[in-house]
């Protein structure tokens, strides 16, 4: 979002959601991930149970939150009609960053959208193919196992057209 006329003067970077006061938005082009319904679609036998991401605040204004994920496992996300874009910031959890480097798959159907070995931070903005019922997002642990693998998506957006 570009700066408001409120910020006057020069900012090294936009500020995160947590340091938000107010905000004039348009909600009907955009949908947080973190508001969409998600089922577990499959999980490895290393993990006998995986629960859906967990939401850093349960209570953040318009559902705008951090989404932590547990591997190896398959999420798929329903989307909303009109959806055209992901975008976030994909991160490890600090306990995590001595083990092996996880990796994420996003597809949209049979097509693989983005897949990258997590290692430190990356940016994502992906184009949605139009008439997308679904995303699923697959964790692929390393080579140590299920031991720390997982990811974090920082305050996801589903954008729409």
């Amino acid at each position: 979002l570009p700066p408001h006329p409120f910020m006057k003067g020069r900012y090294e970077r936009l500020p995160r959601t947590s340091e938000i006061v107010a905000l004039v938005i348009k909600g009907d082009h955009f949908v947080p991930l973190a508001e969409l319904p998600v089922v577990t679609t499959s999980t490895e036998p290393a993990r006998r149970t995986s629960t859906s991401p967990r939401k850093s605040d349960s209570f953040a204004p318009l559902g705008l939150t951090d989404l932590h994920f547990s591997g190896p496992a398959k999420f798929n996300f329903q989307l909303p009609d009109g959806s055209s874009r992901l975008r976030s910031t994909i991160t490890r959890p600090q306990r995590s960053r001595k083990w092996s480097n996880p990796i994420l798959r996003i597809s949209a159907g049979d097509q693989l959208l983005w897949e990258q070995e997590i290692e430190s931070t990356h940016l994502v903005d992906i184009p949605i193919p139009p008439v997308t019922e679904s995303l699923t997002m697959e964790i692929v642990c390393g080579m140590h196992g299920p031991v720390h693998c997982g990811i974090t998506l920082n305050d996801p957006l589903i954008m729409k057209e």
